[in-house]
């Protein structure tokens, strides 16, 4: 099976779980990076999201860069029960990044799926903090990623992006390749 048509199986998984399903976006681009080496060592943590205390930490940290209205709390809100629903569902992890004790300045979800004898992760949710934009923390959160996905075998990492979204390029200085289009 060739990437593209991998990333669209994750693809049909991760839509499955709204309800009801959505679509994907005509002309989302689909992004495909080979785990090879390993990533640089970093002087941040990746801290597992994983408690009650954890998802509200992700919750602030989500209305930061997405503003604190009511409409904004809902669809945040609704976003992190999706990643409730996908840790339950898909094995889904979400991370917070961890520049000293307490202090988030960044997040990023990870999904792993098993087809056959592959194993990819695709990556979800990959932000940081509007103050702390500039300060290679999206490197070093994306290095950190990249190891714990290492860690649990997995040979790829994939993504889903909208063409005009300016992590494209951002991305594929990191490796990534764009494998196809929807």
């Amino acid at each position: 099976m060739d990437k593209f048509e991998l990333i669209k199986q994750t693809e049909r998984m991760i839509q499955s779980l709204h309800t009801p399903p959505r679509g994907t976006r005509p002309g989302a681009i689909a992004m495909w990076k080979d785990l090879a080496t390993t990533s640089s060592a970093t002087k941040l943590l990746l801290h597992e999201v994983t408690s009650t205390s954890d998802f509200m930490e992700l919750f602030d940290l989500r209305l930061s860069y997405e503003g604190y209205s009511d409409e904004y709390s809902k669809e945040v809100h609704d976003s992190l029960e999706f990643a409730r629903h996908g840790q339950n569902i898909l094995g889904a992890k979400w991370y917070l990044l961890e520049a000293s004790p307490e202090d988030f300045v960044g997040e990023i979800g990870l999904i792993p799926f098993e087809f056959g004898e592959v194993k990819i992760g695709r990556l979800q949710n990959v932000e940081i903090h509007p103050d702390q934009k500039g300060n290679g923390y999206g490197n070093e959160l994306l290095a950190l990623l990249e190891n714990e996905a290492r860690k649990l075998e997995l040979r790829a990492l994939c993504l889903k992006a909208r063409p005009d979204d300016w992590p494209v390029e951002w991305y594929k200085k990191k490796g990534f390749q764009i494998v196809g289009t929807w």
